[in-house]
């Protein structure tokens, strides 16, 4: 599994003595087009123009992924106090005017304010000239443990997306959205379309549209203490339940084993067992096995299954809600699927393809 795919391309993964059964990487950056990922099995991303780059730059197929937090932030990264009341982690490049412009900005209008602003920075070589105003704040990046301690001890952590060549990729989530909530700080972050299938904006996130709601909000949260604790505990209660590490190792697993099992699940043994058969006495492994093939399987076999799978529990099935989903969709049906998924969700939030299509349904015009 290689999480810097840009250095670590076909030129060197040709060398590899042995090679294994599956190579995966993960790209979630702008990949200069020179580059040639062929030898890739799969490889993860979370942003629809990373995962469609890759498929250009030769990689086999893509699987949907995302970041996650550590579950034992509390017991060793957790600030006690405040000495920040808002914060940025991140880099300074030409790729985020956007966010260069709401940091500056920012920072010039709460100069002369009781309001204490922290930017961590670092500068790439492609970035604009630096505002002199921007080195004179910045404290220098940090990452890590130090960068953990420093957005908990920040009461909001501000969060903006690249610009590429077709506008602001505004999808989430970002890598910040995760340490930020799970930080314990409060995260107000550039509205996306998809921001409600990871957190519920207004009580879990906040969001702004454009700079003067970014700025009325700063202002806002920073005098009405309650209303920023209440967000910011209910926020990192939900990056730690549904996006901790041991969660996403799962995902990471599961991923791994559909592409494994590709062509290997023996559909229609599976279906005629679901036909003759009560299904809710046949095995739990086997029933498991069905709801894969109903959930991830073609759209025949979602067809043949589902009617068969009424009275079974989604709560014990990984995937039952998220088959149905698909069928509700293949209907026209997008409340009930949206619905179904959220539910899929709440049982499993490790399930990343039903994340993805909630995500995708999302984006949707509403």
């Amino acid at each position: 599994y290689v999480t810097i795919p840009q250095i670590i391309d076909d030129r060197v993964l040709t060398l590899l003595p042995k090679r294994p059964r599956l190579v995966i990487g993960w790209n979630a950056s702008l990949t200069a087009h020179d580059k040639s990922w062929t030898e890739y099995d799969i490889m993860l991303s979370s942003h629809p123009f990373c995962m469609d780059s890759s498929i250009k730059l030769g990689a086999k197929r893509c699987e949907y992924f995302y970041p996650g937090f550590p579950e034992e932030f509390n017991d060793n990264y957790n600030s006690k106090s405040y000495y920040n009341d808002v914060a940025f982690s991140g880099y300074w490049t030409g790729t985020h005017v956007y966010r260069n412009n709401i940091l500056r900005n920012l920072l010039l209008d709460f100069k002369h304010t009781k309001y204490n602003l922290a930017y961590y920075l670092s500068f790439m070589p492609d970035a604009p000239e630096y505002p002199p105003e921007i080195l004179e704040i910045n404290r220098g990046s940090i990452w890590g443990k130090a960068m953990f301690r420093a957005l908990s001890a920040s009461k909001i952590v501000l969060n903006a997306y690249t610009d590429l060549d077709n506008g602001p990729q505004n999808i989430s989530p970002n890598m910040r959205q995760m340490e930020t909530t799970g930080s314990g700080a409060l995260l107000l972050t550039q509205a996306s379309p998809n921001l409600a299938a990871f957190f519920e904006p207004g009580k879990e996130v906040e969001t702004f549209a454009d700079y003067n709601e970014l700025k009325e909000k700063t202002l806002f949260y920073l005098n009405h203490e309650k209303e920023r604790q209440d967000i910011a505990q209910a926020g990192q209660r939900a990056c730690i339940t549904r996006y901790n590490l041991r969660l996403r190792a799962e995902a990471f697993m599961n991923c791994v084993h559909r592409h494994l099992r590709i062509g290997a699940i023996p559909g229609d043994s599976l279906v005629r067992i679901l036909q003759t058969s009560d299904a809710q006495t046949i095995p739990f492994e086997i029933q498991q096995k069905i709801i894969e093939l109903a959930a991830y399987g073609p759209d025949d076999a979602r067809e043949s299954i589902l009617p068969y799978c009424r009275h079974l529990a989604p709560e014990r099935l990984m995937g039952l809600n998220f088959a149905s989903a698909k069928q509700s969709l293949a209907e026209g049906d997008t409340a009930t699927a949206m619905e179904l998924l959220k539910e899929e969700l709440e049982f499993w939030p490790q399930n990343d393809p039903a994340r993805e299509l909630l995500s995708k349904l999302y984006c949707l015009p509403q």
